[in-house]
């Protein structure tokens, strides 16, 4: 169908045209419409391309070996600095509440206050680029590639259990509760 034809039948404004809301600009560096997939799609499908890749390296596994691999996985952040998860520069009191929740070590009221924060924190952006910290600490031969493959198949779609680990040492090393894996203890935030 061609532009004519869209508008025709009310297709909407194209990227050209007016912004629909009366700013005088340009749909597309306004409220425009934008072309291509989105961050997030294109985050998405690089997850399950990494997925795909890993997976074979997890083929004879046994249910035991998994299950050490799980451990280990969460175990990443508290050894490699890349594997935390960027906190933001402010904290709204959802993740105020969790830091408070992490410090005292209080696991029951870390779980109440993690999904809150999480809603808001875990994006296919925000696994990617964990999972690009995975793939380069399997290439450079730090972790192997089981381990690996069991943290990009969490990370493109599991339980987020890594994505968890990532935030809550993120949050132990930003509390000053924790030392970063190079041994350095922060000033509490």
């Amino acid at each position: 169908m061609g532009k004519a034809a869209r508008k025709a039948v009310g297709g909407g404004a194209g990227r050209n045209q007016p912004c629909a809301c009366g700013s005088g600009r340009k749909a597309k560096h306004c409220h425009g419409v934008h072309r291509g997939p989105s961050e997030a799609a294109l985050a998405t499908a690089a997850l399950a391309a990494l997925r795909r890749q890993s997976a074979t390296a997890l083929r004879g596994c046994t249910d035991f070996e998994l299950h050490e691999l799980l451990d280990a996985m969460i175990g990443l952040p508290a050894r490699e600095l890349s594997m935390q998860l960027p906190l933001p520069a402010l904290f709204s009191p959802e993740l105020d509440a969790l830091a408070a929740a992490v410090r005292a070590q209080d696991g029951e009221r870390v779980q109440r206050h993690m999904a809150p924060v999480l809603a808001v924190l875990d994006t296919p952006v925000a696994r990617l680029r964990l999972a690009q910290a995975v793939v380069a600490l399997r290439d450079a031969g730090t972790i192997g590639a089981r381990l690996a493959a069991v943290a990009l198949a969490d990370l493109s779609g599991g339980a987020g259990a890594l994505l968890a680990a990532a935030l809550v040492r993120a949050l132990l090393v930003a509390e000053g509760a924790a030392a970063t894996p190079s041994g350095l203890v922060i000033a509490r935030r």
